[in-house]
């Protein structure tokens, strides 16, 4: 499972031309699957991200968490977070999780954040052609494999 994560002034992704969700002052993450991954790295990824403190405190540190600093979250399916290009110099998939895996990963995904956050968190779609408009906050990106 691999993400990137930004710290964002604010994020919206459309489809055919709609607003579909949108974030201020939060985080977006954009996440892929591997073939390789099983459901123990969903609990295992929500523990770390929501254990990290990328956030700053009132001192300007990054010292909170999302939970703490309480900051808006969405998350984004990314396909091409699979992608080998150690050889080549065409992206191969051979690793990516089949679409109908990842989609109930990220979903589960989605649901378990939901709960431990206790808010709707903001989706992209799975499997759609969208657009992703934001602005990086610091800039603040980090990226996360679990």
């Amino acid at each position: 499972m691999n993400s990137v994560i930004q710290k964002v002034k604010f994020a919206k992704v459309t489809v055919n031309d709609s607003v579909i969700s949108e974030v201020n002052d939060g985080i977006l993450i954009l996440v892929g699957f591997s073939k390789y991954d099983d459901y123990s790295v969903i609990d295992e990824y929500i523990k770390k991200l929501t254990s990290l403190r990328l956030m700053h405190d009132n001192e300007g540190k990054t010292n909170l968490n999302i939970i703490d600093a309480q900051i808006q979250v969405m998350v984004v399916p990314q396909f091409t977070l699979a992608a080998n290009l150690k050889k080549g110099l065409r992206p191969s998939f051979d690793n990516a999780m089949d679409p109908q895996s990842a989609q109930f990963f990220y979903q589960t995904l989605i649901d378990r954040l939901n709960l431990l956050l206790g808010y709707q968190v903001a989706e992209g779609s799975f499997g759609s052609h969208m657009e992703i408009n934001l602005c990086n906050d610091g800039p603040m990106t980090y990226c996360l494999d679990v």
